[in-house]
């Protein structure tokens, strides 16, 4: 028979003076018609004639729920962990083991969904969807001032689109094709 440690000890003399009062705990409890045998949630059970630590080590002692694989608390349910915890955390968004990975972006976590909190650099969210992360690869030129050269100078998405190319005669058809002419002014049509 081994000998229980010093804490071990304590809890069993504490359980065991609980159950004799009639008080259940979260340790064990006292089995119906028998006040000398005491359950474990597990099924288990101790019939008070030993001392023996290794009765305690399936007991479950309750603690905080945490995604884990393990019931914390003691409910029979694992990693059902509280509202809080799978509301806002990245690695358990909207349910244990749940990790927000998204595509070119650093992950938030919101009500439980996963969000773009920013895009990594040269990176941009163009659909304002979590699926796809920063889907949209432009490096921002001309100080982000929309010019007509053929480029996404702001990275909306969209390429020289403050320039009417219908109708500018500075930009007739394309970008710095001007309507010029000798002694008199061009129009675009």
């Amino acid at each position: 028979m081994t000998r229980p440690t010093p804490l071990r000890g304590i809890c069993l003399v504490l359980a065991a003076a609980l159950a004799a009062q009639g008080c259940e705990n979260n340790l064990f409890h006292v089995q119906s018609g028998d006040p000398g045998r005491y359950e474990f949630p597990d099924g288990g059970a101790w019939d008070g004639a030993t001392s023996d630590a290794s009765v305690v080590a399936d007991a479950c002692v309750p603690s905080e729920e945490v995604c884990d694989g393990v019931d914390n608390d003691c409910n029979g349910v694992v990693d059902d962990a509280p509202a809080q915890v799978v509301a806002s955390d990245v690695r358990h968004c909207g349910a244990c083991g749940n990790l927000c990975d998204l595509p070119n972006a650093w992950p938030m976590c919101v009500g439980g969904e996963c969000q773009v909190e920013i895009c990594f650099p040269g990176f941009w969210d163009r659909d304002a969807s979590p699926l796809n992360g920063c889907e949209y690869a432009c490096s921002v030129t001309n100080n982000g001032l929309e010019v007509c050269d053929g480029e996404d100078n702001d990275c909306d998405g969209q390429v020289d689109e403050d320039f009417d190319l219908d109708t500018n005669p500075l930009h007739c058809g394309q970008c710095f094709k001007a309507c010029n002419f000798f002694h008199a002014e061009g129009a675009c049509v």
